[in-house]
This record gives structure tokens, sequence and C-alpha cells, in this order.
């Protein structure tokens, strides 16, 4: 071989090396992977999208990335939908990373929480965002039942405050009418 294959062979080594590793580490972060794109002529898609995203959403991958884009949008809850939408435009408009937390209806009909995080990056005809989407469903519950347990507590305390107002103000009266019953003996 002459210098040159050598160099290439080692060269298309190394790529293949880096490909396996870069799919290694994106198949095993705990949420989805994906890179967005908005282009100037208004469509938007996705490029990329790790294979978490059949587990987490249960979207199965296809090569359509607009299709891939249009079937996550449209399973986002309801209530979310139109803060997801305008939130995407603003941040295509300002060119800003973009933090979200929302809900998903998965196509089971379970709901989940959700939050991704992205940075956008310029190109000549669009622009992208590489992010990553982790599932919260259990942070969120946690959270509800830690504040529901606060809010428990908070009217378990209040009405043992009262119990106890009440208590004093019965051994008041009571303490009064021994004292009014001593003066008069």
């Amino acid at each position: 071989k002459s210098m040159l294959e050598e160099q290439v062979a080692q060269r298309t080594l190394h790529l293949q090396e880096q490909k396996e590793l870069l799919q290694a580490i994106t198949e095993n972060v705990p949420g989805v992977v994906f890179q967005f794109y908005a282009n100037d002529n208004g469509e938007a898609g996705v490029h990329y999208v790790s294979t978490k995203l059949s587990e987490i959403f249960e979207i199965e991958y296809i090569q359509d990335g607009a299709l891939i884009f249009q079937q996550f949008s449209e399973n986002i809850h309801e209530e979310d939908k139109q803060i997801w939408l305008e939130s995407i435009q603003e941040a295509i408009e300002k060119q800003r990373p973009r933090k979200w937390k929302g809900r998903y209806t998965n196509p089971s009909g379970k709901v989940i929480w959700f939050e991704g995080h992205s940075i956008p990056t310029v190109r000549k005809d669009e622009i992208v965002f590489d992010g990553l989407f982790v599932d919260i469903t259990d942070k969120i519950k946690q959270e509800t039942a830690l504040r529901q347990a606060k809010e428990d507590a908070e009217a378990a305390n209040n009405q043992l405050e009262q119990r106890v107002a009440d208590r004093t103000a019965q051994l008041n009266l009571k303490t009064e009418r021994l004292m009014e019953t001593n003066i008069a003996l």
C-alpha cells in the first residue's frame, strides 16, 4: 500500500470508531437527543433523533424528519400546545437557546411530563437546534406529592393552632369564673 492509501485507511477507521462512539453515547443518554431545523422556506423538522424517541414518546423512527416533528407536535398536550408552538417560533426568531417543560400524550394515551433544552446554530439557509428531551414525569409526581404533603401539614397545623386557641379561650373563661367565685367567697 502506498502512504496515501495507508493514511486514508487509518482516517476511515478513526471516523468509524468516532461514529460508533457517538452512536453509543446518544443511545445511552437518558433522554432523546435531537437536531431540530427550521429553514428559510418555513419548513421544520428533525435532521436527527435518537432511538429513545420510540421508548419515551412512542413514535417510531421514520426517515421523514418533518413528519416526525409533526407527529410529535400533534401529541403535545392540548393545554400546552399553543405555548409549545409559540416557544418554538420565538426561539427561531430570536435565535436563542430554548428550554421548555410541558406535557405530552403518548399514542397509548399515557400523559408524561418532559423537559427540553436546545442550543441554536445558524447556517446559511436554516437554523438548527441541538438538544435533549428528558422524561420528568416522576420528578413532577414527587414535586406534586411534596407540595400536597406541605399543604396538608399546614392545614393540620392551622387546625391544631385553632384548637389550642379555642381551648385556651375556654380555660381563660373558666379561670375568670373561678376567680369571680373566689372573690365572691
